[in-house]
């Protein structure tokens, strides 16, 4: 299980990059504009952190290697979802330390992102396993190929999903039961998609 959770993890060095980059972008992008460029940057992040493992696996056949292996697909399918909130702690990581740097180069008030909050981050870890609840069904069932087209119309969705947490997240803060409420929904919406993916990767032929 651990290695399969590192394979995924150490293709992602040009990925976190982009994430930097991308984070960056969105700051521009929105200055001025509240939470927005948070969640916008931290959900995309993470998605793109999710699929480029599929991406990977699809360009080097890496999934009949595994299945030629003495591995379970179930465990397989365990190590993907696993994967999903180390890459979202990475995104906000990546994050933090974007906010930081600008507060310290002394940019404009409105260049500096909004600080981080339990209801924002409540909301886009909502948003996350959202994506990856349909995500990973798909891309497990008929793989990354077939569905990048699916994958981007997700993409676009997830944008959506996010520009509109952001003007709840805020509401959100004044009320801790509805955080604590998002992050049982977050685990049971995973938890649930996990099971769908377990039978849909059991029927795929390689």
């Amino acid at each position: 299980m651990l290695a399969l959770i590192k394979k995924d993890f150490v293709i992602q060095r040009s990925t976190l990059l982009i994430g930097l980059a991308y984070i960056l972008l969105m700051m521009f992008a929105f200055a001025g504009k509240g939470t927005m460029a948070i969640v916008v940057s931290v959900v995309a992040v993470t998605y793109l952190l999710v699929q480029t493992p599929s991406a990977y696996d699809s360009r080097n056949n890496a999934d009949m290697l595994l299945n030629s292996l003495p591995l379970k697909r179930s465990t397989i399918v365990a190590a993907k979802y696993l994967t999903v909130p180390i890459y979202f702690a990475l995104a906000l990581a990546e994050y933090s330390v974007v906010s930081l740097a600008a507060g310290l180069a002394g940019l404009p008030a409105a260049l500096v992102p909004a600080p981080l909050s339990l209801g924002l981050i409540a909301m886009m870890a909502l948003a996350v396993a959202f994506f990856s609840a349909i995500y990973f069904p798909i891309t497990l069932r008929w793989g990354y190929l077939r569905t990048r087209y699916v994958n981007i119309i997700l993409f676009v969705a997830v944008m959506a999903l996010g520009s509109g947490a952001s003007s709840l997240a805020g509401e959100l803060e004044l009320w801790v039961p509805p955080t604590a409420l998002l992050s049982v929904a977050s685990a049971l919406i995973l938890l649930v998609s996990f099971g769908l993916s377990v039978r849909l990767y059991a029927r795929r032929e390689f």
